[in-house]
């Protein structure tokens, strides 16, 4: 679970910054 969990954050944190670059561009 913890590894799941490890892989997961970085993505989770990944996924709204991209949105906000296409959102902005």
């Amino acid at each position: 679970t913890v590894s799941f969990m490890g892989d997961v954050t970085p993505l989770a944190e990944s996924i709204p910054l991209l949105l906000l670059c296409n959102d902005d561009g």
